[in-house]
């Protein structure tokens, strides 16, 4: 179940040499999409946080879907984190 707000999410991703794949992550109806970074090594994980903006109330499927493959494969997932935004108070 998910509260109604700003989410972003955490992708934690590994690539040997020949990055640059393009993905789209899909939640509902939003979309972000992200340039596969090079990693030496598809087992070398890096993180990337996106913005994924509001979601609204309720159940949601998260979807990845490759747009451009740029060699023999597109890129090894560790996991996948999908939380609210926090917000500063100042």
């Amino acid at each position: 179940m998910t509260e109604p707000g700003e989410y972003e999410i955490e992708v934690q991703q590994g690539c040997g040499s020949g990055g640059g794949s393009e993905v789209d992550i899909r939640i509902g109806e939003k979309v972000v999409s992200f340039v596969v970074q090079d990693t030496g090594h598809f087992q070398k994980m890096i993180l990337l946080t996106l913005d994924i903006g509001e979601l609204k109330a309720g159940q949601q499927t998260l979807e990845i879907r490759p747009r451009t493959k740029q060699g023999v494969a597109i890129m090894d997932i560790r996991r996948i984190v999908v939380r609210k935004k926090t917000i500063a108070r100042t």
